[in-house]
């Protein structure tokens, strides 16, 4: 029998024994090294975060969750699943359940998405075609993908075709890509079916949702209905933002929100 071959570079941590001052300034240098070396995985030793020391009381280390579009069912997951864990959660930009935001998509995107509900075997074809084939190529064809879907983007969005960050958003498209197609067509798959939780039943105390207002990736239409039907969600609505230019104007907000708990 013949198996596939697949490739990918690996990078591994270093790390300095019983300092976790140490490790925790090394965490954020050693990933940007390990991108930098063209790395698709970083593996952090066991007890990096505490210097190998068992003094640390694992089970009152508490985290926060901020997950941006696709990731919110993730992220809401993880309150509700994990709430002596989680002090908070933060969605921006967030994906509704596809019940609620269906009929609040622009007709390009109905489509696509009714199809993939309806025949979730497409997903794997569908997400090929629109982003796929682009991004598993070099990083000017990347790159020229990413600025033509800007132009189908909202007008807020679009006022970012020249932003130097940019180059890192289809760099780390192009990452999700680098091993084939199989990964984000089961991440598009729970995305678009039942996700197999009620919103109602998201009682963590402290959720907070951000979005814009002017979003047509994830409607806000549907993301309202979202924050009401989850018990303690904070929602914020920015004024004449879209998906994009909610994140880019707003992070620092964000995070001093979430970093209070």
């Amino acid at each position: 029998m013949a198996y596939p071959v697949c490739l990918m570079k690996v990078y591994l941590s270093r790390w300095v024994c019983l300092d976790s001052e140490s490790n925790l300034e090394r965490f954020a240098a050693e990933a940007e090294r390990a991108v930098g070396a063209g790395a698709s995985i970083v593996v952090f030793p066991e007890l990096f975060l505490t210097g190998y020391s068992r003094s640390v009381d694992l089970t009152e280390v508490r985290e926060l969750f901020a997950r941006i579009s696709g990731g919110a069912p993730f992220a809401l997951a993880c309150a509700l699943q994990l709430p002596d864990r989680v002090s908070a959660c933060g969605v921006v930009s967030g994906a509704a359940p596809m019940e609620l935001a269906m009929r609040e998509f622009v007709p390009a995107f109905r489509w696509q998405f009714a199809v993939a509900r309806r025949f979730p075997w497409l997903i794997r074809p569908l997400l090929w075609y629109r982003t796929g084939r682009h991004y598993m190529m070099d990083y000017e064809t990347a790159r020229a993908a990413f600025e033509a879907g800007l132009e189908n983007a909202a007008e807020p969005d679009r006022a970012f075709k020249d932003d130097p960050g940019n180059a890192l958003t289809v760099h780390m498209i192009r990452e999700a890509f680098r091993q084939g197609m199989r990964g984000p067509s089961f991440e598009g798959r729970l995305l678009v079916q039942d996700w197999g939780f009620r919103l109602e039943d998201v009682t963590h105390e402290h959720v907070y949702l951000w979005h814009g207002d002017k979003d047509i990736q994830a409607p806000a239409a549907a993301a309202r209905v979202v924050a009401e039907r989850i018990p303690n969600c904070e929602a914020t609505f920015f004024p004449g933002e879209a998906h994009a230019s909610a994140v880019v104007h707003h992070t620092e907000e964000m995070l001093r929100t979430l970093g209070q708990w």
